[in-house]
């Protein structure tokens, strides 16, 4: 009986690949800013 601990993995997963996806979207706006 361990749903909540495997949901509690898949959000870790899900908020570090957001957090990863996010980071790399403001670092290529920014970039695309300044070379602009």
């Amino acid at each position: 009986m361990g749903p909540s601990k495997n949901d509690h993995v898949l959000w870790s997963r899900v908020a570090s690949l957001l957090l990863t996806a996010l980071d790399t979207n403001l670092y290529s706006w920014g970039s695309d800013k300044v070379t602009k």
